[in-house]
Protein backbone atom coordinates (compact mmCIF):
# COMPACT_ATOMS: atom_id res chain seq x y z
CA UNK A 1 0.00 0.00 0.00
CA UNK A 2 1.33 3.57 -0.63
CA UNK A 3 1.70 4.79 3.12
CA UNK A 4 1.90 8.67 4.26
CA UNK A 5 0.50 11.46 3.90
CA UNK A 6 -2.79 10.89 1.62
CA UNK A 7 -4.32 7.87 3.62
CA UNK A 8 -4.31 10.07 6.44
CA UNK A 9 -5.64 12.81 3.47
CA UNK A 10 -8.16 10.36 3.03
CA UNK A 11 -9.42 10.33 6.63
CA UNK A 12 -9.38 13.77 7.66
CA UNK A 13 -11.83 14.62 4.19
CA UNK A 14 -14.33 12.21 5.83
CA UNK A 15 -13.94 13.76 8.55
CA UNK A 16 -14.22 17.07 7.18
CA UNK A 17 -17.55 16.10 4.77
CA UNK A 18 -18.97 14.93 8.76
CA UNK A 19 -18.31 17.89 10.25
CA UNK A 20 -20.00 19.43 7.10
CA UNK A 21 -23.10 17.61 7.10
CA UNK A 22 -23.92 18.31 10.65
CA UNK A 23 -24.14 21.75 10.14
CA UNK A 24 -20.64 22.88 11.27
CA UNK A 25 -19.64 26.01 8.32
CA UNK A 26 -16.40 27.92 8.84
CA UNK A 27 -18.56 31.28 9.10
CA UNK A 28 -19.27 29.54 12.37
CA UNK A 29 -16.38 28.53 14.27
CA UNK A 30 -14.26 31.73 15.11
CA UNK A 31 -17.38 31.96 17.49
CA UNK A 32 -18.59 35.97 18.73
CA UNK A 33 -15.39 36.85 19.98
CA UNK A 34 -12.86 34.29 17.96
CA UNK A 35 -13.02 32.01 20.32
CA UNK A 36 -12.27 28.19 19.97
CA UNK A 37 -15.52 25.75 20.03
CA UNK A 38 -13.14 22.13 20.17
CA UNK A 39 -11.79 21.90 23.69
CA UNK A 40 -10.38 18.60 22.78
CA UNK A 41 -7.61 20.58 20.32
CA UNK A 42 -4.87 23.41 21.79
CA UNK A 43 -6.98 26.48 22.06
CA UNK A 44 -4.37 28.03 19.80
CA UNK A 45 -4.45 25.62 17.10
CA UNK A 46 -7.60 25.49 16.84
CA UNK A 47 -8.32 29.18 16.60
CA UNK A 48 -5.77 29.54 13.75
CA UNK A 49 -7.27 26.75 11.60
CA UNK A 50 -10.29 28.58 12.16
CA UNK A 51 -8.91 31.60 10.88
CA UNK A 52 -7.54 29.93 8.22
CA UNK A 53 -11.05 27.87 7.18
CA UNK A 54 -12.48 31.46 7.31
CA UNK A 55 -9.83 33.21 5.23
CA UNK A 56 -9.31 30.73 2.61
CA UNK A 57 -13.40 30.14 2.31
CA UNK A 58 -13.62 34.30 0.96
CA UNK A 59 -10.58 34.06 -1.07
CA UNK A 60 -12.03 30.86 -2.94
CA UNK A 61 -15.77 32.70 -3.13
CA UNK A 62 -14.25 36.08 -4.43
CA UNK A 63 -15.40 37.56 -1.62
CA UNK A 64 -11.70 38.98 -1.29
CA UNK A 65 -11.08 40.00 -4.52
CA UNK A 66 -7.97 38.41 -6.57
CA UNK A 67 -4.92 40.21 -7.16
CA UNK A 68 -6.36 42.74 -4.00
CA UNK A 69 -3.62 43.90 -0.99
CA UNK A 70 -4.65 42.57 2.19
CA UNK A 71 -5.19 44.86 5.20
CA UNK A 72 -3.89 42.76 8.00
CA UNK A 73 -5.43 45.09 10.74
CA UNK A 74 -8.51 45.42 9.08
CA UNK A 75 -8.76 42.03 8.33
CA UNK A 76 -8.58 40.79 11.98
CA UNK A 77 -10.93 42.75 13.20
CA UNK A 78 -13.28 41.85 10.89
CA UNK A 79 -12.59 38.68 12.37
CA UNK A 80 -12.33 39.70 16.05
CA UNK A 81 -9.18 37.95 16.34
CA UNK A 82 -5.44 39.26 16.91
CA UNK A 83 -2.97 39.93 14.31
CA UNK A 84 -1.22 36.48 15.39
CA UNK A 85 -3.50 33.63 14.16
CA UNK A 86 -4.37 35.77 11.02
CA UNK A 87 -0.67 35.55 10.00
CA UNK A 88 -0.56 32.23 10.53
CA UNK A 89 -3.21 31.39 8.38
CA UNK A 90 -1.92 34.08 5.65
CA UNK A 91 1.40 31.89 5.52
CA UNK A 92 -0.34 28.65 4.82
CA UNK A 93 -2.55 30.16 2.29
CA UNK A 94 1.03 31.18 0.60
CA UNK A 95 1.99 27.47 0.44
CA UNK A 96 -1.09 26.41 -0.86
CA UNK A 97 -1.19 29.10 -3.42
CA UNK A 98 -4.28 31.18 -2.60
CA UNK A 99 -2.08 34.21 -1.03
CA UNK A 100 1.48 35.86 -2.22
CA UNK A 101 3.96 37.77 -0.24
CA UNK A 102 6.25 40.35 -1.60
CA UNK A 103 8.26 42.33 0.52
CA UNK A 104 7.44 45.71 1.74
CA UNK A 105 3.97 44.92 0.41
CA UNK A 106 2.50 42.60 2.54
CA UNK A 107 0.03 39.65 1.48
CA UNK A 108 -2.27 40.03 -1.22
CA UNK A 109 -5.08 37.42 -2.63
CA UNK A 110 -3.46 35.33 -5.40
CA UNK A 111 -4.33 36.09 -9.19
CA UNK A 112 -6.52 34.29 -11.33
CA UNK A 113 -4.73 32.70 -13.92
CA UNK A 114 -5.14 34.30 -17.55
CA UNK A 115 -6.19 31.85 -20.35
CA UNK A 116 -2.66 31.62 -20.69
CA UNK A 117 -1.32 30.64 -17.99
CA UNK A 118 -4.24 28.13 -17.25
CA UNK A 119 -3.80 26.72 -20.46
CA UNK A 120 0.13 26.26 -19.78
CA UNK A 121 -0.86 24.58 -16.41
CA UNK A 122 -2.50 22.17 -18.48
CA UNK A 123 -0.12 21.34 -20.64
CA UNK A 124 2.59 21.03 -17.65
CA UNK A 125 0.54 18.58 -16.11
CA UNK A 126 -0.21 16.47 -19.27
CA UNK A 127 3.29 16.20 -19.57
CA UNK A 128 3.77 15.26 -15.74
CA UNK A 129 0.63 12.86 -15.00
CA UNK A 130 0.11 10.66 -17.62
CA UNK A 131 4.11 9.41 -16.41
CA UNK A 132 3.11 9.43 -12.90
CA UNK A 133 0.05 7.14 -13.80
CA UNK A 134 2.12 5.07 -15.68
CA UNK A 135 5.03 4.48 -13.18
CA UNK A 136 1.68 3.92 -10.25
CA UNK A 137 0.31 1.32 -12.56
CA UNK A 138 2.33 -1.73 -11.39
CA UNK A 139 3.07 -0.25 -7.49
CA UNK A 140 -1.00 0.07 -6.11
CA UNK A 141 -2.45 -2.31 -3.95
CA UNK A 142 -5.41 -3.10 -3.43
CA UNK A 143 -6.17 -0.71 -0.68
CA UNK A 144 -4.97 1.98 -3.01
CA UNK A 145 -7.66 0.84 -5.50
CA UNK A 146 -9.65 1.16 -2.90
CA UNK A 147 -9.24 4.52 -1.55
CA UNK A 148 -8.99 5.63 -4.91
CA UNK A 149 -12.69 4.46 -5.87
CA UNK A 150 -13.94 6.12 -2.82
CA UNK A 151 -12.48 9.12 -3.71
CA UNK A 152 -14.59 8.87 -7.32
CA UNK A 153 -17.88 7.83 -5.32
CA UNK A 154 -17.69 10.54 -3.02
CA UNK A 155 -16.84 13.10 -5.87
CA UNK A 156 -20.26 11.95 -7.65
CA UNK A 157 -22.36 12.16 -4.32
CA UNK A 158 -21.04 15.33 -3.81
CA UNK A 159 -21.45 16.78 -7.54
CA UNK A 160 -25.41 15.10 -6.95
CA UNK A 161 -25.83 17.24 -4.38
CA UNK A 162 -27.85 20.53 -4.89
CA UNK A 163 -28.26 21.29 -1.14
CA UNK A 164 -25.39 23.78 0.83
CA UNK A 165 -23.42 26.75 0.06
CA UNK A 166 -21.55 27.20 -2.97
CA UNK A 167 -17.77 27.15 -1.40
CA UNK A 168 -19.03 23.81 1.34
CA UNK A 169 -20.93 21.94 -1.53
CA UNK A 170 -17.71 22.17 -3.93
CA UNK A 171 -14.99 22.21 -0.68
CA UNK A 172 -15.47 18.43 -0.68
CA UNK A 173 -15.25 18.39 -4.73
CA UNK A 174 -12.08 19.89 -4.87
CA UNK A 175 -10.35 17.41 -2.23
CA UNK A 176 -11.52 14.65 -3.66
CA UNK A 177 -10.17 15.55 -7.16
CA UNK A 178 -6.95 17.01 -5.21
CA UNK A 179 -6.70 13.96 -3.64
CA UNK A 180 -6.86 11.42 -6.99
CA UNK A 181 -4.21 13.23 -8.48
CA UNK A 182 -1.65 13.72 -5.60
CA UNK A 183 -2.52 10.46 -4.71
CA UNK A 184 -1.06 8.52 -8.11
CA UNK A 185 1.70 11.40 -8.15
CA UNK A 186 2.73 9.81 -4.59
CA UNK A 187 2.75 6.37 -5.94
CA UNK A 188 4.81 6.81 -9.02
CA UNK A 189 7.65 6.13 -6.58
CA UNK A 190 8.94 9.55 -7.67
CA UNK A 191 8.93 12.32 -4.50
CA UNK A 192 9.77 15.13 -7.44
CA UNK A 193 7.27 14.28 -9.45
CA UNK A 194 4.86 13.95 -6.53
CA UNK A 195 6.11 17.67 -5.24
CA UNK A 196 5.89 19.15 -8.28
CA UNK A 197 2.13 18.03 -9.31
CA UNK A 198 1.00 19.21 -5.29
CA UNK A 199 2.90 22.33 -5.93
CA UNK A 200 0.85 23.40 -8.64
CA UNK A 201 -1.78 23.74 -6.39
CA UNK A 202 -3.84 23.13 -9.73
CA UNK A 203 -7.63 22.36 -8.57
CA UNK A 204 -7.82 25.46 -5.92
CA UNK A 205 -6.29 27.76 -8.26
CA UNK A 206 -9.42 26.36 -11.17
CA UNK A 207 -12.10 26.41 -9.15
CA UNK A 208 -11.98 30.12 -8.42
CA UNK A 209 -11.99 30.50 -12.23
CA UNK A 210 -15.58 28.43 -12.16
CA UNK A 211 -16.77 30.69 -8.91
CA UNK A 212 -15.66 33.85 -11.02
CA UNK A 213 -18.57 32.66 -14.16
CA UNK A 214 -21.48 31.46 -11.80
CA UNK A 215 -20.49 28.30 -12.75
CA UNK A 216 -20.48 24.21 -11.13
CA UNK A 217 -17.14 23.00 -10.66
CA UNK A 218 -16.91 20.14 -12.81
CA UNK A 219 -17.47 16.93 -11.11
CA UNK A 220 -19.84 14.68 -12.75
CA UNK A 221 -17.74 14.83 -16.00
CA UNK A 222 -14.38 14.47 -13.86
CA UNK A 223 -16.03 11.52 -11.82
CA UNK A 224 -16.29 9.54 -14.87
CA UNK A 225 -13.15 10.27 -16.55
CA UNK A 226 -11.26 9.17 -12.99
CA UNK A 227 -13.29 6.16 -12.89
CA UNK A 228 -11.86 5.28 -16.46
CA UNK A 229 -8.48 5.71 -15.04
CA UNK A 230 -9.13 3.60 -12.36
CA UNK A 231 -10.56 0.90 -14.57
CA UNK A 232 -6.84 0.75 -16.29
CA UNK A 233 -5.28 0.98 -12.98
CA UNK A 234 -7.48 -1.95 -11.32
CA UNK A 235 -6.59 -3.65 -14.74
CA UNK A 236 -2.56 -3.03 -14.23
CA UNK A 237 -2.53 -1.72 -18.10
CA UNK A 238 0.22 1.24 -17.62
CA UNK A 239 -0.67 1.97 -21.33
CA UNK A 240 -4.02 2.74 -21.09
CA UNK A 241 -4.26 4.02 -17.46
CA UNK A 242 -1.66 7.32 -19.09
CA UNK A 243 -4.31 7.28 -22.01
CA UNK A 244 -7.02 7.67 -19.79
CA UNK A 245 -5.39 10.69 -18.25
CA UNK A 246 -4.29 12.57 -20.74
CA UNK A 247 -8.02 12.18 -21.75
CA UNK A 248 -9.08 13.48 -19.00
CA UNK A 249 -7.02 16.70 -19.01
CA UNK A 250 -7.45 17.67 -22.30
CA UNK A 251 -11.27 17.18 -21.90
CA UNK A 252 -10.80 19.26 -18.13
CA UNK A 253 -8.90 21.80 -20.34
CA UNK A 254 -11.82 22.60 -23.08
CA UNK A 255 -14.07 22.64 -20.36
CA UNK A 256 -11.81 25.50 -18.29
CA UNK A 257 -11.82 26.76 -21.91
CA UNK A 258 -15.44 27.54 -22.12
CA UNK A 259 -15.16 29.11 -19.14
CA UNK A 260 -13.19 31.77 -20.18
CA UNK A 261 -15.25 32.31 -22.83
CA UNK A 262 -18.08 32.82 -20.50
CA UNK A 263 -15.93 36.31 -19.18
CA UNK A 264 -15.48 38.85 -21.18
CA UNK A 265 -12.15 38.42 -22.23
CA UNK A 266 -10.52 35.71 -20.44
CA UNK A 267 -7.98 38.17 -18.53
CA UNK A 268 -9.81 39.66 -15.40
CA UNK A 269 -8.17 41.82 -13.15
CA UNK A 270 -9.36 43.53 -9.99
CA UNK A 271 -11.45 45.52 -12.11
CA UNK A 272 -13.48 42.64 -12.25
CA UNK A 273 -14.30 42.76 -8.53
CA UNK A 274 -15.70 44.63 -5.79
CA UNK A 275 -13.18 46.98 -4.34
CA UNK A 276 -11.49 46.58 -0.70
CA UNK A 277 -10.33 48.88 1.10
CA UNK A 278 -6.63 48.56 1.83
Amino acid sequence: MVRGEYGRRERRADRAVASRSAGRGPAGELGRRGEPENPSLPARQVLADSVYEVVKQQIMDLKLAPSTRLNIDQLARELAVSNTPLREALVRLESEGLVTRRSLQGFSVAPLPDLRDMTQLFELRMMLEPKAVWAATKRLQPEDLRLLRSSVERMVKVADDSAGGHYRRHQALVAADTFFHDFIAEASGSQLLRRVVSGLHAHVTLYRVYFKVGATPEGGDSADEHAAILDALDAGNPQQAARAMRTHLERSLARHRRLYRQSDDGDWSPRDFPERAE
